[in-house]
C-alpha cells in the first residue's frame, strides 16, 4: 500500500495559504458556482470569502471562528461563531493513519485541474459504511483543489472542484471584510458554539466503526433550540440534529436522498431527531436506529 500523504499537516499550513477562484459544486442535478477568496492575515488572522454566482445573492464572510451570513434579496445579516468552519480545503482532517484503517489510499497519474499541476488519489472504503473518493491536489501549494464522492459502481455521486484559482498573496483590496448592517437591513444573532448546553444527552447504543464524536454545539433562534452532534471517520462525517418535538409539525421517516446526502428523522421520546450526511444509507439508519437521548436541564 502507497503512503498516505500528511493531509493533517498539510491542513495547518493552508490556513496560512492566500488563493481565489470560482469553486463549482455538483450533487444530482444541483449545480452552483461561487466565488471563493482566503487570505491569511499576520493581524487579523484567518479571513474567507464565499459568495454565490448562481441563483439567490447570497455572501458568507469568516474572520477567524466569526461568521457573517448576508442575504441580499430579505436585506438580513446574520451573525454566528463557528468552532470547527466548514470550508472545501478543510476538508481532509485525519490523521493518516486513521484513514488507512477504513480506505485503501492509491496514487493515480497527475492532472491538470483549472492550470495546476494535480497529484491525484483514490480512496477506496473497506467496508460498505462509507463512500469512495478521489481527490486533486495542487502539488506546489498542497491546496485541494478538486474532490470527488464515489459510489458502490463507481460513479461520482457528487463533485467539487475550482474551475479558476490563483495561489498566492492577493491585493489589499481583495481582502474579505465584514459589512456594515445598513439601513433598511436586519441584524440576526445566532449561538452556534460548542460547549453549549444541549437539549439532550444523545448516547449511541452501539459504535458506528470508524466514527468518533468531533464536535457538538447548540442553536438557539427565536423559541427554536437545535443541537448538533457530528461524527467523523476522518472523512466521511454524520450529524445528528436534536429538537424537542412538535406535534404541530408534520415529521416524515421517509429517507431523502440528494447527491451524496442521505438523510432521515424519527421521534426519540419528547425530541425529533434527523441524521444527515455524506455516506451510504446504511450508516443512516444504523446511526438513527442506534439513538438514546436523555433530557437535560436547559
Amino acid at each position: 500500500m502507497q503512503s498516505l500523504p500528511n493531509f493533517k499537516a498539510a491542513q495547518v499550513s493552508l490556513s496560512f495559504l492566500s488563493y481565489q477562484g470560482v469553486l463549482s459544486i455538483q450533487s444530482g442535478r444541483y449545480t452552483q458556482s461561487s466565488r471563493v477568496v482566503h487570505v491569511w492575515d499576520a493581524q487579523v488572522g484567518e479571513l474567507e470569502s464565499l459568495e454565490t454566482l448562481d441563483g439567490q445573492p447570497v455572501e458568507w464572510i469568516r474572520r477567524n471562528d466569526e461568521v457573517q451570513c448576508i442575504a441580499h434579496e430579505s436585506k438580513t445579516v446574520r451573525m454566528e461563531k463557528r468552532s470547527r468552519p466548514d470550508a472545501f480545503s478543510d476538508l481532509l482532517s485525519a490523521k493518516a493513519e486513521e484513514l488507512s484503517e477504513f480506505y485503501t489510499l492509491t496514487m493515480k497519474e497527475a492532472e491538470r485541474v483549472a492550470g495546476l499541476d494535480s497529484q491525484v488519489y483514490e480512496l477506496r472504503p473497506k467496508d460498505a459504511l462509507r463512500f469512495g473518493h478521489r481527490f486533486w491536489i495542487d502539488k506546489e501549494s498542497g491546496l485541494l483543489i478538486k474532490a470527488q464522492t464515489l459510489d458502490e459502481a463507481d460513479l461520482v455521486l457528487e463533485q467539487v472542484a475550482f474551475s479558476e484559482i490563483k495561489v498566492g498573496s492577493l491585493p489589499e483590496k481583495s481582502k474579505p471584510r465584514f459589512k456594515p448592517v445598513g439601513e433598511g437591513w436586519k441584524l440576526e444573532k445566532n449561538v452556534s458554539v460548542a460547549n453549549e448546553v444541549a437539549l439532550a444527552n444523545l448516547v449511541l447504543k452501539h459504535n458506528i466503526p470508524g466514527f468518533k464524536r468531533v464536535s457538538e454545539m447548540s442553536r438557539r433562534k427565536q423559541s427554536t433550540t437545535v443541537s448538533q452532534f457530528v461524527y467523523s471517520d476522518g472523512l466521511a462525517s454524520v450529524s445528528l440534529f436534536v429538537e424537542l418535538f412538535d406535534a404541530s409539525k408534520p415529521m416524515s421517516q421517509a429517507v431523502m436522498n440528494h447527491g451524496a446526502v442521505k438523510s432521515q428523522a424519527r421521534r426519540v421520546g419528547d425530541f425529533s431527531v434527523t441524521v444527515m450526511g455524506e455516506v451510504p444509507l446504511v450508516t443512516i439508519k444504523q446511526f438513527i436506529a442506534a439513538v438514546e437521548l436523555k433530557k437535560t436541564a436547559f
